[in-house]
């Protein structure tokens, strides 16, 4: 059964400062979702021209997830954390469940957009997938009239498939998923990126700190990340630092007359049983023992 998309806007009506399309005036919108089958999960896209509109969403956290494809306009957005991304055509965002998020509209670059969008126990099954990454709110993608043409494919597909093959539409929101995120893989393979990390690494390996943060501090996915990294490194992200630090610690138990206890301290581990374990680990013989010669 095709749905009106009172579950989507019911929600919006939650967040504040929000505006559904059909308040938008200057053209009319484009809406449609589906339910899957007999799941309580669904999918939906759509298409705004949002001519004349300046304030969009302030602060705003979706109870569902939206993925936007800017096609014309200027803009910019905001995450929770107050970092803000410039937003102009071929720009891609996500509008992340329970994530508040501001965006800006310049009012006369005449911005139109289409979308994806679905319920947040799928979009968290598709994270899973590692098909969604939800580190990153903003890519700045190429334009795509191929990705453009299958959104239209996808919104006539919702609209007059019948529930027998609706997983063909489903399979098409995937695809399409998957094809616009894909490009986004090509920059985080570029080799100054990968010497970037390793410079901060250089800096940082003394001191314990959140992959997973650097990544998002950088608007890297972590995920992509490591595994671009593991690639052109032969090791991950972390056994990299572990082996930075374990290096350090040759250095200075050959070098030195410090205290096992005060290298293990510098080099950022809790305790000199954590700091003797994992050199144990790396190299098959406790520190004492390497120092010693034996």
């Amino acid at each position: 059964m095709i749905q009106n998309n009172q579950h989507k806007y019911l929600a919006k009506s939650l967040c504040c400062e929000s505006v559904t399309p059909n308040h938008y005036q200057q053209s009319e919108p484009i809406n449609v979702s589906r339910t899957l089958g007999q799941s309580k999960n669904w999918i939906g896209c759509g298409y705004i021209n949002k001519k004349g509109i300046e304030i969009d969403h302030i602060d705003v956290a979706f109870p569902f997830y939206s993925l936007v494809y800017v096609i014309q306009g200027e803009g910019h957005y905001c995450d929770e954390n107050g970092k803000r991304y410039p937003l102009t055509k071929g720009s891609l965002f996500q509008r992340r469940p329970d994530k508040p998020h501001t965006t800006i509209i310049d009012p006369n670059s005449e911005w139109k957009e289409y979308y994806l969008d679905c319920n947040q126990e799928l979009y968290q099954h598709l994270c899973s997938l590692s098909l969604i990454d939800s580190t990153i709110p903003v890519y700045n993608d190429k334009y795509s009239q191929a990705s453009i043409d299958n959104i239209e494919q996808l919104m006539m597909l919702l609209r007059t498939t019948s529930e027998e093959t609706l997983i063909d539409g489903y399979l098409l929101y995937l695809s399409i998923l998957r094809a616009l995120f894909s490009e986004q893989d090509k920059p985080i393979e570029n080799d100054a990126i990968i010497e970037l990390s390793c410079r901060d690494f250089e800096q940082k390996y003394a001191h314990r700190f959140d992959i997973r943060a650097y990544c998002a501090s950088k608007g890297w996915g972590y995920e992509r990340f490591r595994k671009t990294f593991k690639k052109k490194m032969g090791v991950s992200p972390r056994e990299y630092l572990i082996r930075k630090r374990m290096d350090e610690a040759c250095k200075m138990l050959r070098s030195t007359s410090m205290q096992i206890s005060e290298i293990s301290q510098q080099l950022g581990y809790a305790s000199q049983y954590e700091f003797s374990n994992q050199f144990k680990k790396t190299f098959h013989v406790f520190p004492k023992h390497y120092r010693n010669g034996k």
